[in-house]
């Protein structure tokens, strides 16, 4: 997958929007395209490194990540993650906690996550 810049659409293959952190245009880089997810595909994940691990393959499909995202999201999200339900009636809802992490703060997730790509 491509990632394009939210400025002027600069494209940029995975490892160069992830080691520049930013497009030269000044903009932020993102998938180029969103992919239809279905939630039923999700239904039965077993836990969060392997929702993770499904959901970034989508994302990173046919980059120099791929073979080693296993890897990445399991060095990245090595701790507890705590999801919440609070399901009422027939509408399910989940809370994510993104607290619980070594430094307890969101940035575990997503920093994380990019410190272990950029080691590969």
């Amino acid at each position: 997958m491509k990632f394009v810049s939210t400025k002027n659409k600069i494209e940029a293959e995975a490892e160069e929007a992830i080691f520049s952190g930013t497009a030269s245009d000044g903009g932020l880089f993102m998938p180029s395209v969103i992919p239809k997810i279905e939630p039923s595909a999700y239904n039965n994940t077993e836990n969060f490194q392997l929702f993770s691990n499904k959901m970034l393959g989508v994302f990173f499909k046919e980059t120099v990540l791929e073979d080693d995202l296993n890897e990445i999201v399991s060095e990245a999200l090595n701790f507890e993650v705590i999801q919440r339900d609070l399901s009422k009636d027939q509408m399910p809802i989940s809370l994510l906690e993104l607290f619980h992490g070594p430094t307890a703060a969101f940035k575990d997730f997503g920093a994380r996550f990019l410190a272990a790509s950029m080691s590969k």
